[in-house]
């Protein structure tokens, strides 16, 4: 069952120095990513002084506006940023510094920090992935070992932080990363220009990356985790599929330690598909058409994870929707058996809403939808799968709506007409966004440590104020049986 696995965990192999401008196909001068000494040697007319020097196409989109001294380079995403130029005196210089990266990560391209089993941020996260700005690289392994390290990885946290469309926070986040880290940013830079790693589109061949420039990835991120274990490339998916949304790196580097040569070099050529057929969306996440039975990387996504499980029994959209949500995540025998167990209107009902979503943005770069743009987009695809929405239209409070909720019967089928949508509408639109923030909270819960919390009192601790407007007595029960 592609659509439940969490695509987002699956990383592009490359990310693009700075993005193609169309404006430079007319103009006579360097194209972008070429090596320059003086700006008048670009297309664009900038050549930013990172790197050594090089090409970089020009943008309009800063805030604020640039210094003196230098240029708004368009960093993808639509997305500016402020890079200081080359003055005309200056020599051209070699690539220096580094930046970093894991072969999991494949350039970070993932869209936030779950990017493919190792990567930072990813290169969609933000929409900024396409310059760089949060996909040169992946989330290294172990702890950064030196103050450069440390800032360049917390400057690719900063990216993948900023919200879709906020064009000053990639440049706060650059400006406050200091010249160290920022000369490691840029170092890959010239390094791939120079080793011709860049394709004709800008992108980077991560394959080629790694090989070229294991210095200057290193550097900025710490060693690269290697596969040297015994997962295959299903196992190794599950693995990276629980590891914790604000992971540091060290749980999918685990991953990437887990598995086996082979497993991992399966699951890179899922990576490869989806870069070579334009798979992956704005968002940083992969369509799931292209992974399929008969998409353009179902052959890929099969070698990996087995043939697809098909429908074949009499389950609703409504039925498999509470079949696969009751599944182990990276369980994947278990949602199979729930892709089974439905029948194909169901199934095609599903898709019909993941589709939507898609067409319309609703995934955040964590692969979480976002209900508020299902309802204004997808009411009537989730019609078949979820019902007619529920809508509070009362006055009642989280409390009410709670004590109203725990009365229904969870075996009645019906339930959800006779009971749960009477409760809704008795409540108030506050009472009702409440509960919705309590169960968010508790969903995304984690420890200390950052692990995801595993008991009540660990979720107690993270969601007490949530909690205190949906409970008299302010603590969320603890379920029957534990």
């Amino acid at each position: 069952m592609n659509k439940t696995i969490n695509l987002l965990l699956i990383a592009s192999a490359s990310f693009a120095l700075f993005a193609c401008s169309s404006d430079e196909d007319s103009t006579s001068g360097k194209p972008s990513n070429a090596a320059c000494a003086a700006n008048a040697e670009c297309a664009s007319g900038i050549c930013v002084a990172q790197g050594g020097g090089t090409c970089a196409p020009a943008s309009s989109t800063c805030t604020p506006a640039c210094a003196t001294g230098q240029a708004c380079v368009d960093a993808g995403g639509e997305q500016g940023l402020c890079l200081d130029t080359v003055s005309e005196s200056m020599p051209q210089g070699g690539a220096a510094g580094s930046d970093g990266g894991n072969e999991a990560g494949a350039a970070g391209s993932d869209g936030g920090n779950e990017a493919g089993a190792g990567g930072a941020a990813g290169a969609g996260g933000n929409e900024a992935g396409a310059g760089g700005m949060s996909g040169a690289g992946g989330a290294g392994g172990g702890t950064p070992a030196d103050p450069g390290q440390v800032a360049c990885n917390d400057m690719f946290g900063c990216f993948s932080e900023c919200p879709d469309g906020d064009m000053a926070c990639p440049q706060a986040c650059f400006d406050a990363a200091g010249p160290d880290a920022q000369g490691r940013y840029q170092a890959i830079f010239g390094c791939a220009s120079a080793a011709g790693c860049e394709g004709l589109d800008g992108s980077i061949d991560q394959t080629c990356l790694n090989e070229e420039c294991s210095a200057e990835l290193e550097a900025c991120f710490g060693p690269t985790a290697m596969p040297m274990g015994t997962l295959d490339c299903n196992d190794y998916l599950g693995c990276v599929n629980n590891c914790p949304e604000n992971d540091d790196g060290s749980c999918r580097n685990s991953c990437i330690e887990s598995a086996s040569p082979e497993g991992y070099e399966t699951f890179q050529s899922i990576i490869t598909c989806l870069n070579d057929n334009d798979c992956f969306l704005p968002s940083g996440s992969a369509d799931t058409a292209c992974l399929e039975p008969g998409g353009v990387c179902g052959m890929a996504w099969e070698a990996c994870t087995g043939p697809a499980a098909v429908p074949m029994g009499t389950g609703t959209c409504e039925d498999f929707v509470g079949c696969f949500t009751d599944c182990p995540q990276g369980d994947s025998d278990c949602v199979n058996g729930c892709v089974e167990a439905s029948s194909q209107q169901g199934y095609d009902d599903y898709n019909a809403v993941i589709d939507c979503g898609q067409d319309n943005m609703c995934f955040d770069d964590q692969g979480a939808g976002d209900q508020a743009c299902f309802d204004d987009n997808c009411a009537a695809e989730q019609v078949p799968c979820f019902g007619e929405p529920l809508t509070p239209m009362g006055e009642g409070d989280c409390i009410g709506l709670v004590t109203c909720l725990d009365a229904c019967d969870d075996t009645d089928p019906d339930s959800r007409e006779t009971c749960v949508r009477p409760c809704v509408e008795a409540s108030s639109t506050t009472g009702f966004d409440n509960l919705n923030a309590m169960n968010e909270c508790i969903t995304s819960s984690t420890d200390a440590n950052g692990a995801p919390c595993e008991d009540v009192a660990c979720a107690q601790a993270a969601c007490g104020d949530e909690a205190a407007l949906c409970y008299a007595d302010g603590m969320i029960p603890v379920p029957a049986g534990q």
